[in-house]
């Protein structure tokens, strides 16, 4: 069997690589062993502003905007809903905080999104003396049922493997990739925190961010906004709401702790003013790099391997246009942006 690339991980940055190679007309094979990672698991809340230091993020406008696109496209062709537009309420905790809300806002980076007012009629069951204010033209994605959908679509298409990619089954050479059956002109490893086992890029400085979650019922909770405070409530559907996350550099197994799980009911308690049931308690490492840039291209020696991944919390957000600029490096020979280039860790490869 012939194709013109294997991805290995089909969680976002897997599925916006091979929807971009698919544009182009490229065959792909996907190789994924569907267990959850930090894309399953995830919120889906697309933001480009940080409302801890009221900063934006790493050209978080322009990703915001090619992402809405992207995503809207793929409602089109796989005519499901994904995109939930959906302001975020900024809960404030002090007069302090008020303050600096109206001079962030007063900013001209964030005139679009943050709207000025402070806002203090709080729904019954919120707890905000300070009141909050409000984030617009944002919202959450739908991550799991937009990979479950395009996995559906790549089976159809015969284009889906289910099972762990075995780097030592790899013969490569500079003609082309062959993989049990399989030749392919190009490798492109999407896999999160996994690659920390990938004998090609292990060295690469992939640090992982461990983040608890919990999913709770809560009937009569506000669904009407995703609320901000310590941490992040965002509504599922049918008084079900997502919570999280934490954040641990230390710990690197995919299994809740204790601590963090403790850490969540404080905070959500501190918010919500109405009973709840604990639906889940979950967690995942989020791949994460010390400049807290993306990581992708191509490999130094192996000129047919390549790399998209580092996509931090912001997945949503960064994996439509990481995927564009690595399909423009390896098919238009288009230099990759030097802030995302894995060339800036090269000597670690």
């Amino acid at each position: 069997m012939k194709v013109d690339a294997i991805v290995v991980g089909m969680g976002l940055a897997g599925l916006a690589m091979v929807d971009h190679l698919q544009k182009r007309g490229k065959s792909v094979m996907v190789f994924d062993s569907r267990q959850k990672g930090a894309s399953h698991r995830a919120a889906g809340v697309y933001n480009p502003t940080i409302l801890k230091r009221y900063t934006m993020a790493w050209e978080g406008p322009a990703l915001l905007k090619y992402a809405v696109s992207f995503y809207r496209k793929l409602e089109l062709e796989l005519e499901q809903k994904f995109l939930h537009p959906l302001s975020i309420a900024r809960i404030f905790s002090s007069v302090a905080e008020q303050n600096m809300w109206t001079t962030a806002a007063d900013k001209k980076q964030f005139s679009y999104f943050l709207n000025p007012s402070l806002h203090h009629t709080v729904p019954p069951s919120i707890k905000a003396p300070f009141g909050f204010g409000l984030v617009h033209h944002v919202g959450r994605l739908n991550i799991p049922k937009l990979l479950e959908s395009y996995q559906e679509k790549l089976i159809s298409s015969n284009s889906w493997r289910q099972e762990p990619f075995q780097y030592n089954r790899l013969v490569h050479n500079k003609q082309q990739l062959l993989y049990d059956g399989i030749t392919a002109q190009h490798l492109i490893f999407c896999e999160g925190v996994s690659a920390w086992n990938n004998p090609f890029f292990k060295d690469l400085p992939l640090r992982g961010s461990h983040g608890d979650i919990i999913r709770i019922y809560a009937e009569g909770l506000d669904s009407s906004r995703i609320w901000k405070s310590g941490l992040f409530i965002v509504p599922q559907g049918e008084n079900l709401f997502w919570v999280g996350a934490s954040f641990n550099n230390h710990c690197k197994q995919n299994i809740p702790t204790d601590k963090g799980q403790e850490w969540l009911v404080q905070q959500l308690e501190r918010v919500i003013n109405v009973p709840y049931e604990i639906q889940s308690s979950e967690a995942c490492i989020r791949p994460t790099i010390g400049d807290r840039r993306p990581l992708l291209g191509t490999h130094p020696e192996y000129n047919r391997i390549h790399l998209l991944n580092g996509l931090g919390s912001r997945g949503v957000l960064t994996a439509p246009q990481m995927a564009a600029y690595l399909c423009r490096a390896i098919y238009d020979e288009l230099p990759l942006p030097e802030a995302v280039n894995l060339e800036r860790f090269s000597s670690l490869c």
